[in-house]
Formats: structure tokens, sequence, C-alpha cells
């Protein structure tokens, strides 16, 4: 009886291996071979009413058709926060899929109020 479960149990983990490698691999852990790098295909700034764009993307380091770098586009994200304009906690990062296979950075702003008015703490 016990080579029996033990049969079973290994023929279950073997099923399960083998519906795993035909459905694939989670998009999320798929990993990019050395050879298809992916690059910026475009930098969006959405929500942005008052500032320029330009004056945005000034402080972005990520550049069109420049490799991809997540590390980079949450560099960027932070430069953004820290020009003191945006809401910190409605500026948010997103990578979307580009139509020719690159990345499209997003940045989603939301101004500050204007009128607002700051306790400095002096």
């Amino acid at each position: 009886m016990n080579k029996r479960l033990t049969f079973l149990a290994s023929a279950f983990y073997t099923a399960v291996i083998l519906l795993f490698l035909l459905l694939g691999a989670p998009a999320s852990a798929q990993v990019a071979q050395p050879g298809q790098e992916s690059f910026v295909e475009d930098v969006e700034i959405r929500g942005n009413r008052r500032i320029p764009r330009e004056s945005i993307l000034y402080y972005v380091q990520s550049k069109q058709q420049d490799r991809f770098d997540l590390s980079l586009a949450q560099r960027d994200l932070q430069s953004i926060i820290q020009m003191g304009l945006f809401d910190p906690l409605a500026t948010k990062l997103f990578i979307e899929d580009g139509p020719r296979g690159g990345k499209i950075i997003i940045f989603q702003v939301r101004n500050i109020p204007s009128s607002a008015t700051f306790n400095t703490g002096v």
C-alpha cells in the first residue's frame, strides 16, 4: 500500500509539472533573454494640468529608444515627486507593452492645488 501511495504522489507531481510546462509560466515569472532586451518606446505624463510637459521630462532620465531599465524609471518617479509640484501619494509609475515590442513608461501625476499652504515646521 505504501508503494502505491508513493507512486500516486509522484504521478500527481509529474502531472502538475507537465501542466505547468504546457501552459507556460506566468507572465510575471518570464525573464527576458539576453537578446530580447526591451527599449523605451515612449515616455508619457498623464494627469498634469499646469506644468509644461518639457519641464517634467527635464527630471526624467529615461528617454525614447534607450534600453528599458525599471530601476531608472523608478528613480525618475522619485525625481518627479521631489519636484514638490505633485501629490506624492497620487503620483504613480505604470509600464505598458508598446505596439512595437518596447515599453511605454507612464507617469500618472496629480497637481497639488495652487492655493495649498504648507506647514514648513519653522
